[in-house]
């Protein structure tokens, strides 16, 4: 079966969306440009999370979905979700806390630094203070995730046991309005249900055919759309909590509908789309700290006065986008073949789930 490319394509998408609303942020600060690109409509965080959560559930079950109950795969699991995050990741925190260390607000970092809170962004342990990579603690909400599949490779029952304990728990806090404060108030996040939703979302996928795959995608789609639109206009449907969580069905329904699409005929994915799902990982990772240079960089050269908002977002957008698929090629790409071979894991040939290559899929943050 043939390597869904669209949902590579979303999976470059889905970090995109997350490097665009930072670059939101740097150009509206009064730090900086203290300037609104596009009136705001790219400083929404109701659909880019839910998406990117459901986008990165529906990957590690394509890819792992096959594992579970299989005690025997445990050890390769693990190992490869360490070799897939953690090397690339330290490969930036190596450069943000030095730069943080000898001028704090260059990178983004821990109020307080000690040899706890490195420590913490070492291991990407959850942490209440902001960590040194802003994005870390998507990778640290993932790491549960992670964590709890283990569980289900090692004893099926276990796994699910565990996850409908979690996954009620957090429900049960959507439902009543809780929001306690650290360390539960991580734990119980309404975007780990987005986690869930794409989870099901592939195992749907890798079950059955999807019939008339388009209204799947075209209703995702659309309600994405009209969410972001009502968002922008201050008229969301649901209050924010909510949202996050009706979002994140839409984007899994869409997903479906992607891999349902593609599964029933050819689809032919720009190459550009291609390349930043591939680069999708770098792209997530260095986006922050290099709009952190570029904005202080701007700054002491006057660039607010020679271009408006809209075009300092876009330059900026682009400059990170092309700076995330140089990382993904001289960076991450030999630092996990470097880290595989070193534990073992030299890559092995492409093999086939639920339609995809897992070979090529491996890369995403999922």
């Amino acid at each position: 079966m043939k390597r869904l490319t669209t949902i590579d394509a979303a999976r470059g998408i889905a970090s995109i969306l997350v490097m665009l609303y930072h670059c939101n942020s740097v150009v509206q600060s009064p730090l900086y440009f203290a300037d609104q690109p596009f009136s705001g409509f790219f400083g929404s965080g109701s659909v880019r999370m839910p998406f990117f959560f459901a986008m990165s559930g529906f990957m590690l079950v394509l890819v792992h979905g096959c594992d579970i109950g299989r005690p025997e795969r445990l050890q390769r699991y693990l190992l490869g979700r360490f070799v897939r995050i953690y090397p690339t990741y330290w490969a930036v925190l190596l450069l943000a806390i030095p730069a943080y260390l000898a001028r704090p607000g260059v990178a983004a970092g821990a109020e307080t630094v000690t040899g706890w809170t490195v420590l913490g962004a070492i291991l990407l342990f959850p942490q209440p203070s902001v960590p040194f990579l802003v994005v870390a603690w998507t990778l640290e909400s993932l790491a549960i995730f992670y964590v709890v599949g283990a569980l289900a490779i090692w004893r099926r029952w276990v796994g699910a046991l565990a996850f409908v304990i979690w996954q009620g728990a957090v429900m049960g806090a959507l439902i009543a309005g809780i929001h306690p404060a650290f360390p539960w108030g991580f734990l119980l996040q309404t975007l780990y249900l987005d986690l869930l939703l794409g989870g099901l979302a592939a195992w749907a996928v890798s079950k059955a055919w999807v019939k008339k795959p388009e209204i799947w995608l075209v209703s995702g789609a659309v309600y994405l759309v009209v969410a972001l639109i009502l968002d922008f206009t201050r008229r969301p449907l649901l209050d924010s909590d909510w949202s996050l969580l009706t979002n994140g069905v839409a984007a899994s329904v869409m997903l479906v509908g992607l891999a349902g699409w593609e599964r029933s005929k050819a689809v032919r994915v720009p190459r550009v789309l291609l390349v930043c799902g591939a680069a999708s990982y770098s792209i997530f990772l260095i986006h922050y700290p290099l709009l952190s240079v570029l904005s202080k960089l701007g700054k002491a050269i006057g660039l607010g006065t020679w271009l408006n908002g809209e075009m300092i977002f876009v330059l900026f957008g682009v400059v990170c986008v092309l700076a995330g698929i140089l990382f993904h090629r001289w960076v991450e790409q030999p630092v996990t073949a470097w880290a595989q071979a070193r534990v073992g894991m030299a890559r092995r040939p492409e093999r086939q789930v639920a339609g995809a290559r897992v070979g090529t899929m491996e890369g995403t943050p999922e």
